[in-house]
């Protein structure tokens, strides 16, 4: 049987976020570490960030040449590894119809397993453009209050798109007093928070030397909670590997509310599938 990818689409409305880091992370375990065949789509189209990411030197074509009419889908993409293919920007066009974003995606839905767009960081036609595109979104936020104000923003829209929300993804927490907590932005969104990252200096390490952070340096905090979260997408469990975190998983038996989100997301994401599956003709 064909696959069925669900479109899954990362966004944030403010810059920082660390939104294309998440996504690209989960993008590389969902490809690497559980074998499923993912595309990740550059959805910012004014100032694309994923070539850079994936190392991405001088494409053919690009995203806009194909909403523009210019050129074949498949020939944009880029085949980072068997399993992982990245649709990049090259340049922005004034003129991109972006209304076409959906009904490419929706084409390539047979060929993989995941399809995931990385937004763009702004409230714009591009950002609608990957709300219009995506099946469900996460949405990227950081646990301050000016962030928080873009977030309900985000939300706001989204919901009247009646694009689905899986839920909220915090990043780059520091663990400071003046931070938001969890519990209040889940409260204040009505979303619940499905992962959490600490701000690590290993991101940037990773980005300067254009390396995914889950691919060198798998034992950092953002790495493992990307792996939770791609886990919870395939409907299993991660669990940080090593001798002292096998150990110590067996005395701690304590069920945290995100591991509870994840497994709603993945009961959320398994339903979508199913469905899919029964109907023999895709509709997009």
């Amino acid at each position: 049987m064909d696959k069925r990818a669900e479109i899954i689409g990362f966004i944030s409305i403010k810059g920082g976020v660390g939104k294309t880091t998440v996504a690209s992370n989960i993008a590389y375990v969902l490809a690497h570490d559980l074998d499923k065949k993912t595309l990740i789509v550059d959805g910012n189209f004014s100032a694309p960030t994923l070539n850079e990411c994936f190392n991405i030197v001088d494409a053919e074509c690009g995203l806009v040449e194909v909403l523009a009419g210019k050129e074949r889908l498949q020939k944009a993409i880029v085949e980072i590894t068997p399993n992982l293919h990245v649709l990049p920007v090259n340049f922005y066009a004034g003129n991109v119809e972006y209304n076409q974003l959906r009904p490419y995606l929706c084409s390539l839905i047979g060929k993989y397993d995941y399809i995931l767009v990385d937004g763009s960081p702004a409230l714009n036609d591009e950002t609608l453009a990957t709300i219009a595109a995506s099946d469900r979104l996460f949405i990227v936020t950081t646990p301050d209050h000016v962030t928080l104000s873009t977030t309900l923003k985000a939300i706001k829209i989204a919901r009247e798109k009646k694009t689905a929300i899986y839920g909220l993804i915090i990043n780059k927490l520091k663990d400071k007093k003046y931070e938001i907590g969890m519990t209040e932005i889940a409260e204040a969104t009505g979303l619940p928070v499905v992962t959490s990252l600490s701000d690590n200096e290993k991101v940037l390490k990773s980005w300067a030397v254009n390396r995914i952070t889950t691919s060198k340096y798998p034992r950092a905090n953002v790495s493992i909670e990307s792996k939770k979260l791609a886990y919870a997408l395939c409907g299993k469990s991660y669990r940080p590997y090593g001798v002292i975190s096998s150990i110590g998983s067996l005395f701690n038996n304590k069920i945290t509310q995100e591991e509870i989100n994840r497994a709603l997301v993945n009961t959320q994401f398994y339903w979508v599938k199913y469905l899919k599956s029964l109907i023999f003709v895709d509709i997009c």
